[in-house]
């Protein structure tokens, strides 16, 4: 017979399609990597998806064998931000025609940075002083102002600027340092960064008041001729110095501004100053303090003014070269005279019988005050005080009236020809000039010349230093002119 044998042959299935990917990616702001889901479809039954592969190249097609074996549906990656390709392979070895594109951003790992601009000098117990804070973040925050504390002060007020500053006003406690803390989470970003904390204790607390020894007029001088003085201060510590008048009270001096004319100057152990006019015993307060707003004093050097050169006038120039001369003030002085007569009896003199001339030209602006007469054997002395003296040279007067008679009723000659006293009339303001680092004076009853307070000059001539922006330099003669030049 015949033996037959029989195979039995499989065919598969052929697959040919290529198989797609998607993917997604979480949108919210975040500070870690995220996670990318990818969906590989394969429409062929019988096949299914036999691996993923992704990368950050864009044109980069991945070969069989570079692709990570997973026949799951899904793959998840963690990535940071960037942008990513996924490709997907089939059972069959088909390869994705098109990777699927995916986006990761919207990661912020940076922490927002707060840095504190603490306020510039040195300050006392009670003081009122601004702290600024300044956030350094490119993506959205938020502020929650509890987070600012202190220790050695009191947070008085916190407001946060449009352009994301925040200002702190603190009044300073009695501690020895201010310590200001921005704590964390006081900046928050959109992904939940938080700032560092930052702590600024650079504050100086100084309680310490200046140590103020003393002070002189004209270096100690019993008496001087004219209302222009040095002034002599001896002190440690000091800061600034106020010289015046006036007896003011430590409250009052205290509200006076820093680097004002009128006000506080920068301490120097010697300076310019003008007494009030009129003869007699003349009291100079003085004051100093430091940085931290601590004050001392004040002490009052005295000295006695006989006033033999008199004036009122004051050159201000500014920055821009423009002049203006005003009159500071009543120029007067104390006269004593006498009216001889082997018969004179007449004790009183009317002030309006008086009459001054300077230079030998009728002064029509002096003014005489009452005038007081003593019998002294065959005349009578008499004193007056004279005011508003205008022009420039020496004072003269006479006496022009009959009120003023003899026992035989002789009177005045109304023509009398002036007598000359001691008092020189100046009206003339020193002639001042400054350059960019060169002051030059010239003034015959010079006192001296000081920059912001400080003697640079005490005798006409110059002297080359460094003059700093908006420095104020004045001089001031002995009759209390003064040239001002800002």
């Amino acid at each position: 017979g015949t033996n037959e044998v029989s195979n039995a042959i499989t065919i598969y299935n052929i697959d040919k399609i290529s198989p797609t990917v998607t993917a997604t990616v979480e949108s919210a702001w975040t500070n870690k990597p995220k996670t990318i889901t990818a969906t590989g479809n394969d429409t062929m039954p019988g096949s299914g998806i036999n691996g993923y592969y992704i990368t950050n190249d864009e044109s980069k097609v991945p070969t069989i064998n570079e692709f990570v074996s997973n026949q799951s549906t899904t793959q998840t990656y963690t990535k940071d931000m960037d942008t990513y390709y996924i490709w997907v392979v089939d059972l069959a070895g088909n390869i994705c025609e098109t990777p699927c594109k995916i986006v990761v951003d919207k990661i912020d790992k940076e922490k927002p940075v707060v840095t504190i601009i603490p306020p510039e000098g040195e300050f006392n117990s009670g003081d009122e002083v601004r702290y600024v804070i300044e956030i350094a973040e490119e993506n959205p925050y938020e502020i929650d102002t509890d987070q600012i504390s202190i220790i050695g002060g009191v947070i008085e007020e916190i407001i946060v600027n449009d352009d994301g500053t925040i200002e702190v006003t603190v009044t300073v406690g009695e501690e020895a340092e201010v310590i200001l803390t921005a704590e964390e989470g006081l900046v928050t970003d959109i992904a939940n960064n938080k700032n560092d904390i930052t702590s600024d204790n650079s504050l100086v607390v100084d309680n310490e008041a200046p140590v103020l020894n003393g002070a002189t007029i004209n270096n100690g001088a019993a008496t001087t001729d004219g209302v222009g003085v040095t002034v002599q201060i001896d002190a440690t510590g000091a800061d600034w110095m106020f010289v015046t008048n006036e007896d003011l009270s430590q409250t009052e001096v205290s509200k006076l501004s820093n680097g004002s004319e009128s006000g506080w100057l920068p301490y120097a152990d010697e300076t310019l100053h003008e007494l009030t006019q009129g003869d007699g015993l003349k009291i100079v307060y003085v004051w100093v303090k430091d940085d931290a707003g601590n004050i001392t004093g004040p002490v009052r050097p005295s000295i006695t003014l006989t006033a033999t050169v008199i004036g009122n006038k004051e050159d201000i120039v500014d920055e821009n070269g423009s002049q203006t001369t005003t009159s500071t003030g009543t120029n007067k002085t104390t006269l004593k005279f006498k009216v001889t007569d082997t018969n004179f009896y007449n004790s009183t003199i009317n002030a309006n019988t008086i009459v001054a001339y300077v230079e030998g030209t009728k002064c029509t602006t002096a003014k005489f005050e009452s005038v007081n007469g003593s019998q002294i054997n065959n005349g009578i002395t008499y004193q007056t005080v004279v005011s508003d003296v205008s022009g420039d040279g020496k004072l003269a007067i006479g006496l022009n009236g009959a009120s003023v008679k003899d026992m035989a009723g002789n009177t005045l000659s109304t023509t009398q020809v002036p007598v000359n006293t001691q008092i020189t009339v100046d009206n003339t303001a020193p002639s001042l000039t400054v350059t960019s680092n060169k002051v030059t004076v010239n003034d015959e009853n010079l006192v001296g010349v000081m920059l912001n307070g400080k003697l640079i000059l005490t005798a006409n001539g110059s002297t080359t230093i460094t003059i700093p922006t908006g420095a104020i330099i004045k001089a001031i003669d002995k009759a209390g002119n003064t040239t001002i030049v800002k």
